[in-house]
């Protein structure tokens, strides 16, 4: 499953209590931590770290909020050069 973490064009939040909630999945998802964004690579490694311990797992997957849709060419590279930054860290 997909989770979104971030708003748009906003990097995911780095605070331990915006992924609280994550405590409550159940066991068997496999969860896809959406918190890359392009214009805050190093941040997305902390927000999967934070992702990661609330949900007590590892992240099945490293992606950004919504996709690449709405990038440009350049932005789309930058946003999959930070889910490979988040996911190597």
């Amino acid at each position: 499953m997909h989770l979104p973490a971030a708003y748009g064009a906003h990097p995911a939040p780095r605070t331990e209590a915006f992924y609280r909630p994550l405590s409550g999945l159940t066991p068997k998802w496999q969860v896809i931590a959406g918190i890359a964004a392009a214009a805050d690579p190093a941040g997305g490694v902390e927000s999967l770290r934070l992702f990661e311990a609330a949900a007590g797992r590892n992240a099945y997957a490293v992606a950004t909020a919504c996709g690449l849709g709405r990038h440009t060419t350049d932005e789309a590279e930058q946003a999959v050069r930070a889910m490979a930054a988040a996911a190597d860290a």
